[in-house]
């Protein structure tokens, strides 16, 4: 590749950086980075019919395979065609590995949390989590306290939002602990990308999925009382807007798809209903709200859950993924504490930081986001969906002047239901547009 890969590439024609953020693609001197290089060769050897003949290919794929989606937030609930651009993300091996060496530790201190606050709550004796932080949160369900969970693993499948900053560091935006949703479509994009460019995956030693989802079944289906145990994946239905990743997930780790009304139980174990009778069920996927599991003991108005359910695991008769109440730290309220907690249950430093976060259930950081609104975003952590504006994802833009008096009053009333961030620039990564071309 020449020094100017723009003039190399017709790819890179039209390809421009925006100025004051991290560009994943070019440097600062406007140079295509190294570990991108056989990437942007690889597209930029493609005719723009090759080009646009793989884009289709995926299209028809993805539609063939049935993939699709409900945007979330939308009142439209048609269901929507997947789209997947195949120009990748390129992330350089030693930077990969010390993100997965910080996201191993988050894993790891956020399931020492869970254990710890339905367990022996050793932090809020020691001071180092704020009783607010946890007995202000709907999220921690006190049901669910002293619950057994086999070998203390809370958290079995989990995510994080990730941005990289303007300076190039790595930052979490927020933890995702509950039921989070996304990998079945990641695994369907990199199986339909493989197919559409097979010599570049063939070329470039791309990292596999398969290895992580076998991982998980291994060690999920391990935590069972019976070699041969039955698993299933609880879903909220066809309806919901993640039930194609639920049934692909099912379908590619071998577990049975059910919804609530298709299990009961008796007798302290839950039993799948199928047409020649009662099947015992040992272990639980879920993928609906902990609340909504329960109507006896969690919410009572859930039509969608199993009646019956905590005391089953109670018992020690069924095993859940993730364990009830892990959305507790999902909190974003947790962050500015992680460092804290890092030191206390691993004795270790943070490896990948938090974005700014103040907590406003505590005096000094309440004034603090107070005397900053107009700088710092503001999220309401128990709801995802403000009161005050609507938002879908608890965001509330603090700069917005005509509702700054209303949020300052209700900050300072219920102060531990909020948040201050600051807001940070989001690094960029290249598209290939309908003709071809890098954008």
């Amino acid at each position: 590749m020449t020094d100017d890969p723009a003039t190399s590439h017709p790819l890179l024609a039209a390809y421009a950086s925006q100025p004051g953020v991290f560009d994943e693609l070019v440097d600062t001197d406007g140079q295509v980075r190294s570990h991108w290089r056989p990437i942007v060769d690889a597209f930029g050897q493609m005719s723009p019919e090759e080009r646009a003949a793989a884009q289709e290919h995926a299209r028809h794929m993805l539609r063939d395979n049935g993939v699709t989606f409900i945007a979330q937030g939308d009142v439209d609930t048609t269901r929507r065609p997947w789209k997947l651009d195949l120009f990748p993300v390129v992330i350089e091996p030693d930077e990969w590995r010390q993100i997965e060496a910080g996201l191993s530790q988050r894993a790891q201190l956020l399931n020492s949390i869970l254990a710890d606050l339905y367990g022996a709550q050793r932090g809020l004796k020691a001071g180092v989590i704020p009783p607010g932080l946890v007995f202000g949160n709907s999220q921690y369900l006190r049901p669910c306290a002293n619950l057994p969970v086999p070998g203390d693993h809370y958290l079995q499948f989990l995510a994080f939002d990730l941005a990289r900053a303007p300076d190039g560091r790595w930052w979490v935006l927020s933890d995702r602990t509950e039921a989070p949703s996304g990998a079945g479509f990641a695994l369907e994009n990199r199986v339909v990308s493989s197919h559409c460019l097979p010599e570049l995956f063939s070329s470039q030693n791309v990292r596999r999925q398969a290895s992580f989802f076998r991982s998980f079944g291994e060690h999920f289906l391990s935590q069972a009382a019976t070699d041969n145990p039955t698993t299933v994946f609880l879903s909220r239905g066809p309806s919901k807007r993640t039930y194609f990743e639920h049934a692909y997930l099912a379908r590619y780790l071998g577990f049975t798809i059910v919804e609530g009304s298709d299990l009961t139980v008796r007798d302290e174990r839950v039993y799948l209903k199928t047409v020649e009778g009662l099947k015992p069920v040992d272990l639980i996927v879920r993928s609906m709200r902990a609340e909504m599991c329960d109507p006896l003991e969690l919410r009572g108005d859930s039509l969608i859950g199993v009646p019956g359910l905590l005391q089953a695991v109670r018992a020690g008769r069924v095993a859940i993924c993730n364990a009830l109440g892990s959305a507790l730290v999902e909190s974003d309220g947790f962050l500015s504490f992680l460092p804290g907690l890092a030191k206390f249950y691993l004795g270790e430093e943070l490896r990948l930081p938090s974005v700014a976060t103040w907590w406003c259930g505590q005096p000094q950081e309440r004034e603090h986001v107070l005397a900053n609104l107009d700088e710092l975003m503001v999220r309401r952590i128990s709801t995802t969906r403000s009161v005050l504006l609507g938002s879908r994802d608890g965001r509330i833009s603090s700069a917005d002047q005509q509702h700054q008096p209303e949020l300052a009053a209700t900050i300072r009333a219920h102060g531990y239901d909020f948040v201050g961030q600051e807001p940070i620039k989001l690094a960029t990564t290249p598209v290939l547009d309908q003709s071809g071309t890098l954008r």
